[in-house]
C-alpha cells in the first residue's frame, strides 16, 4: 500500500505524510491525471462525472479544502471549491454540500434527458468511467513507442 500511496503522492504533488489511504479507493487513479487537471478552456465535466461515482469523494474534497490545489478534487474545480469552502465555513457539512451538488446535477441532467432511475444514473456513470479509462489506454498505446526486444542467444 505504501508504494501505491507514494506513486499517487507523486502523481498529485502531495508533499506531506498525512493519511492518504482514501486514495486507494479513488476512481481517478484509474484514468489519465490530465482528466482531473484540464488545461485552460478544457471542460472539467468529465472529471466531475467520474467523481460522482467515487467512494473517496468526501475525503478527497476535505483534503483539497485544506490545501490550495488546482484541478478537480472531490467533484469540484478550484472555483467550485471556493464556494464549498464558504458554505462549509458557514457550518454546512461537506456531505450535505456534495448531496446538494449531486441533486442539482441530476436535476439538470434529467431536464436534458429522459428521467432515469438512480441505478441507471450509476450505471451510466460507470460506463463513462470505463469509456474514459479505455480512451486513455488507447491514447497511451498510440503514444507509446515499443522498445525492441532483445533476442535470446
Amino acid at each position: 500500500m505504501t508504494d501505491r500511496l507514494v506513486s499517487l503522492a507523486d502523481i498529485y504533488g502531495v508533499d506531506d505524510a498525512q493519511d492518504l489511504s482514501w486514495m486507494d479507493g479513488a476512481v481517478c487513479v484509474e484514468v489519465d491525471p490530465e482528466v482531473h487537471f484540464p488545461g485552460k478552456g478544457v471542460p472539467s465535466e468529465p472529471a466531475k462525472e467520474l467523481c460522482r461515482s467515487c467512494e473517496s469523494r468526501l475525503p478527497c474534497l476535505a483534503y483539497a479544502l485544506r490545501r490550495p490545489e488546482w484541478g478537480v478534487w472531490g467533484g469540484f474545480s478550484e472555483y467550485g471549491r471556493a464556494a464549498v469552502a464558504r458554505q462549509h465555513q458557514a457550518g454546512r457539512s461537506l456531505a450535505d454540500i456534495i448531496a446538494a451538488d449531486d441533486a442539482a446535477y441530476y436535476e439538470r441532467t434529467e431536464a436534458r434527458e429522459d428521467p432515469a432511475s438512480p441505478n441507471e444514473r450509476r450505471n451510466a456513470a460507470e460506463r463513462r468511467r470505463r469509456r474514459v479509462k479505455r480512451e486513455t489506454a488507447q491514447r497511451d498505446a498510440k503514444t507509446h513507442t515499443p522498445q525492441p526486444r532483445e533476442q535470446a542467444a
